[in-house]
């Protein structure tokens, strides 16, 4: 999912923000969990923002309720891309071809292997996830397309 950010993202919106793969924000662009000053919790967005963050920047943020400006939002690594406004809707294509050019099953693929890479406890679990991944994506038709295509000095088929 890709996430294309203007204008005041805050609660709700900036935990929609931390669920996207990929967040272009504009510059001038605020997010933030400000529902403490409601008497309130993020609780519904918790888990995506702590999995995002961190627990330090996490804590800071649903404490202190603060709108953190795109590229402070950048640096914690809740936005990926910070652009001047007048050029978001040309940054989110760029990301849209970059990411085109994968395969639909290895994109999938690989959102599943971090997924499963966050949720391993230990770093031999870690290691067996990603041997793994990586044996079933080789054995995968577009892993065997893929690998065939860069042989052959061609685009593999789902490249157009």
């Amino acid at each position: 999912m890709i996430g294309r950010v203007q204008g005041a993202a805050l609660g709700g919106g900036a935990g929609l923000v931390a669920v996207c793969d990929v967040v272009v924000a504009a510059a001038g662009t605020r997010l933030g969990f400000p529902e403490v000053r409601l008497g309130l919790v993020p609780g519904v967005v918790s888990a995506y923002v702590l999995r995002r963050i961190g627990p330090g920047q996490t804590r800071r943020l649903f404490v202190s309720g603060e709108a953190l400006d795109a590229e402070e939002a950048w640096r914690l690594g809740l936005v990926h891309r910070v652009v001047p406004a007048d050029r978001l809707d040309d940054a989110i294509d760029e990301v849209v071809t970059e990411i085109r050019a994968g395969s639909p099953d290895g994109i999938r693929r690989a959102k599943d292997l971090v997924r499963s890479m966050v949720s391993a406890t230990s770093w031999e679990e870690k290691q067996a996830v990603a041997s793994q991944a990586i044996a079933d994506a080789r054995a995968s038709e577009d892993g065997r397309e893929g690998t065939l295509a860069f042989l052959e000095r061609r685009k593999p088929r789902w490249q157009k």
